[in-house]
Parts: structure tokens; sequence; C-alpha cells
């Protein structure tokens, strides 16, 4: 997933959305810890995973005709700290 993206879903859809962190993270490094935050209470999260270069988020509802902003903070075994955002915008298909 390219940085500052923006991708669409349906607010009736339930639909993941993967940060790849393998490029950014050091050669020896994984991802320790992955947070989520979603700046619109009408979007429900679903569902949360990460794997040792992966965070994935699974996104419900929202308004339609909104962009919405989804943060994903994570920490590596090695101590780093990175945040990436992706927009989400709510359409009707």
């Amino acid at each position: 997933m390219s940085r500052s993206a923006v991708f669409k879903k349906d607010p009736q859809a339930i639909k993941d959305f993967t940060i790849d962190w393998r490029e950014w993270l050091a050669a020896t490094d994984i991802l320790s810890t992955s947070n989520w935050t979603v700046d619109d209470t009408t979007m429900a999260v679903t569902q949360t995973t990460n794997t040792t270069g992966t965070a994935t988020i699974w996104l419900a509802s929202g308004t339609i005709n909104t962009i919405v902003s989804v943060v994903n903070r994570i920490t590596t075994a090695g101590g780093r700290q990175q945040d990436q955002t992706i927009y989400v915008k709510i359409y009707q298909e």
C-alpha cells in the first residue's frame, strides 16, 4: 500500500487495508506492535492483525462522501517507531 493513498469503500462493505512495512524495516528488524487510529466515529474497526512485516485493519460503515484518515503506528522489535496514514473515501456504489 502506498503512502498517503486514497482508497474507496462502500459504507455497507467490510474491507481490509494492509500496510506493507517490509521496505521500511531494517534488514534484521520486525514489527512488534501495530496500533490503528481512525478519525471518524461512524467507521467501525472490526479487526486488526499484523505479521512480522505487515499491518492490516478491517473497516466497516462510514458516512457517504467523507474522507477518513486512518493512521497505523508501529513499533519494531528493535525499538523503532513509525506512523503511516491512509485515507478512505466513503462512497455509495
